[in-house]
């Protein structure tokens, strides 16, 4: 009988730290090309003075705001209950809802145990209404961003091309 090779694909190997750290130096590489591009907004914009003043009230405004706000803060106990209260709320709710919606899934004919379809945890729950949570947060900054950009522009002297009409 003659030797055939073989054709069997062979296995992919393991993860390696090696495919980690790549990862890391790619998030660190995209950390550092978002400080540069900050960086060369702020200089292309105090190319033209009133750019610049923009960019940096965009930027470093809010640092002037907070030595007259901070001293002046108080804590709303019954606020921060309301939020405790609403948040455990939209947890269990969502909990129990994702659940009941997983229980009502067609039934399928499991002969391997392991091929199951695993039960909905609590980490996935908080890890899904946290993300609900982060998205709602990042809506209210843009809509903060474009806000104070607007305001900004309608300060800029008459004679600016950037002025917003």
């Amino acid at each position: 009988m003659p030797d055939t090779p073989d054709t069997t694909p062979s296995p992919s190997p393991p993860a390696t730290p090696y495919a980690a750290s790549v990862t890391n130096a790619m998030s660190l590489r995209a950390i550092i090309l978002c400080i540069g591009a900050a960086i060369a907004v702020i200089f292309v914009g105090n190319l033209r003075a009133e750019v610049g003043r923009f960019t940096i009230l965009l930027l470093f405004g809010w640092l002037s705001f907070l030595p007259d706000v901070i001293p002046r803060l108080e804590l709303n106990v019954a606020g921060v209950i309301t939020a405790f209260v609403a948040l455990t709320l939209v947890m269990l709710g969502s909990h129990w809802l994702i659940l009941w919606l997983r229980s009502g899934a067609p039934a399928v004919e499991v002969t391997d145990a392991s091929a199951a379809t695993p039960r909905w945890r609590w980490r996935s729950t908080f890890s899904l209404v946290a993300l609900l949570l982060l998205v709602c947060i990042a809506a209210i900054a843009m809509i903060s961003i474009v806000h104070q950009s607007t305001w900004l522009l309608g300060e800029l002297p008459s004679g600016s091309a950037y002025r917003a009409r």
